[in-house]
This record gives structure tokens, sequence and C-alpha cells, in this order.
């Protein structure tokens, strides 16, 4: 009875805090400066406090949430729960909250008779890509014992690509769109980036409408990526019965600081311009096939980068390096890219690759694709 209670009077108080105030209301619509800030904040090595800020966003989320499923509007209640789970991170108060709504209205969504039912389709087919032929191959094994990673690739800083490396029930379980689009996951809401920079920012999407956008990007044999990328996102932290499915490499165990993982989801044309990052990267990929085509820290020079915060980015253009280098004259003002030794990776499903810190890298979806970083100093 007082729990009862209790919400009645967080609901009231939400009617009258969401009539008063304008700056929620546009808030709660997710503007699109909210995800790279929330992104920065919770990127590696960043443990301070939780902001303010994100606190008091979850907190709404979850009142307005009450609001919206006492008239009627599970959608939108979802769609609100999703945002204060991708926003404020499990970490707040309300997270219990939170994740209890999500798990409720999800179920209810998927139940109804006007839940949209998944395609019994694979999110791509193998062996369809036309892949690049590959000049300067990175290392690779079938296994290595974690002293011979330390030895030979961790100590010196060089790549590794192992073979079979993440032979998870993820790589089977994932690759089918109705394992994304059935049940109370398709209904969920997840952050879709819209462009590299995020200069048009993101866009909350359903997890089902976003694979069905990837299986129509799939279905265009030599069409570019028309946008769209789930990208840098904490997903076991949103939704975390997808733990189930995957392992932390052993080798991603080496670290002396934090463990980030994020999931890179995205169709088919679906490219990263060159940069680099600040930690180790343990990079699995579980679906779909991707290029990388990687250069040493020793090669900066040659790669243009950029001034100021942005110094991790190059300033190539074409960001897609592939297409650049098909079309004649396109990296003429680039000339000392030429010059840039570098090593090239085809990634399959189960695939593991080790990427060290600092070293630049460029990367390219040639199909529907699901990665998963682990992140570590």
């Amino acid at each position: 009875m007082r729990c009862d209670i209790c919400r009645s009077k967080a609901a009231r108080w939400a009617e009258l805090l969401w009539a008063k105030s304008t700056k929620l209301r546009l808030l709660l619509q997710g503007p699109p400066w909210l995800w790279p800030r929330t992104r920065s904040q919770r990127c590696l090595g960043l443990r301070r406090p939780l902001a303010p800020w994100r606190e008091v966003f979850a907190v709404s989320c979850l009142m307005r949430c009450e609001l919206e499923g006492r008239a009627g509007r599970p959608l939108e209640a979802l769609r609100l729960v999703d945002l204060g789970l991708i926003l404020g991170g499990p970490e707040t108060f309300v997270a219990p909250g939170l994740f209890q709504h999500a798990r409720s209205l999800a179920f209810e969504l998927s139940e109804s008779p006007s839940a949209k039912r998944p395609r019994q389709g694979r999110l791509f087919e193998a062996g369809t890509e036309v892949l690049p032929t590959l000049r300067r191959r990175c290392a690779q094994r079938e296994e290595v014992d974690l002293e011979t990673f330390l030895v030979s690739h961790f100590a010196p800083k060089t790549p590794l690509i192992l073979r079979k490396g993440c032979a998870w029930p993820a790589v089977r379980r994932w690759s089918e769109e109705s394992f994304w689009c059935g049940g109370p996951l398709g209904q969920r809401f997840v952050p879709v980036e819209t462009d590299y920079w995020m200069d048009e920012g993101f866009k909350i999407m359903q997890l089902c409408d976003f694979v069905q956008h990837c299986s129509e990007v799939e279905g265009h044999s030599s069409a570019p990526s028309r946008g769209g990328y789930l990208a840098q996102h904490a997903l076991f932290d949103q939704l975390p019965e997808l733990e189930a499915d995957i392992l932390t490499p052993e080798l991603a165990l080496c670290g002396e600081g934090s463990l980030l993982r994020q999931v890179f989801f995205g169709p088919k044309g679906t490219v990263t311009p060159l940069h680099f990052d600040p930690y180790e990267n343990i990079f699995c990929q579980v679906v779909g096939v991707k290029y990388l085509r990687l250069f040493p820290p020793s090669e900066s020079e040659n790669l243009y980068p950029r001034e100021g915060d942005l110094s991790n980015n190059s300033r190539l253009e074409p960001a897609d390096l592939l297409a650049g280098e098909s079309a004649e004259g396109a990296y003429g003002d680039f000339p000392k890219l030429q010059k840039a030794e570098f090593q090239e990776a085809v990634l399959q499903p189960g695939d593991l690759l080790y990427l060290p810190m600092g070293w630049w890298h460029y990367v390219k979806s040639f199909s529907t694709s699901i990665s998963i970083a682990f992140h570590f100093t």
C-alpha cells in the first residue's frame, strides 16, 4: 500500500513538473547533444562520480514513464525508460526501477496483436561479399597461449588476428533476424548515430526497426551505407540479458585499468574513418565481415592528423579510404599517405583482433556487422 501511495505522489509530482517545465519536455525528446556528451563521460578512464544531470534525467524518465503508462501509451513509456538507461546508465539511483519497467513494457508490447513479426532470415548471407585484395596481411594464428601473446604481441604492440578466437553462442544466435526482432528484445530502443562526426546527432530507434534498416541496405548489392550505426554503445549495460551469449576473452584481461565493452552494430557499407584510440582493444567480430587497415603510430605524420581535440582523427577525405583509392586523384591533397606503411585484415564471424593502443585504423563493413570491442589500459 505504501509503495502505491509513493508511486501516486510521484506521478502527481511528475504531472506538475511536466506541465511547468518546457526544458524538461525538450530534454526527454532526446536532443542530439546528449548522446555524444554522455558517450564521452562514460568512456574508458572516466570513472568519476555520476554527473548530477544524468541522475535527474533518469528520475525524470522514470516519472514520465509512469504518466505515459497511465495514459495507455506503452510504446512512449518504453522509449523514455530506455532513454533513461542509455543516458543515465545502470549506476543511477532509479536504475532498478527503469530495468523493471523496461522488462514489463517490452513484454507487453511484444504480446500485442499489432507487434511487428520478425522475418525468418539471417542478417547477412555469407560468401556474397566482394572483398578487397589484401596486399599486406596482418599476422594471424589459429590459437595462442597467454605467454606467447604477451611476449610476441602485447609487449611490442603488434596486431594479431586470432581465427575463431571468439567462437561464442552469439556468433550463431545473433546472426538471425528473429533474435533481434522477435519477443521483448525487438521492442527495445537503442541510440543510433546518423553520422560519424555527430553533426546530425543521433536518434532513438526500436531494435526491430534498426534491424529492418540493416536488412534493406544489405539487399542493395553495391549501395553505400545510408547512415545509421549503433556504435560505441554499452549495450550490455542497457540489455544485460545479452551477456549470456558472450565471454570476456582471456587476452582482454591483460590490463591494469578498467575494462569497457562496447558494441558496434551497423549495415553494410558503414565506414569508420581513420583514427586511433588511447587504449588497448580486443576487437571481436560476431556477425558479418569487416575490413580493417592498420597503421603504426610511427606513421602519424603521413596520416594528416587533425588539430586540437580531434588530433586522434585523420583529415583524409573521402573518409572511406577504399573509395578514395578507387577514385583517380582523390588523394591528391594527401601525397604522404602513399608512403605510409600499413597492415590489412578481413575479419569473419568468430575472429578476434588485437589492436594495440595508438595504432591508427580504418574500418569498413562489407555486410551487416556486429562487433564487440573490449577496451582496457
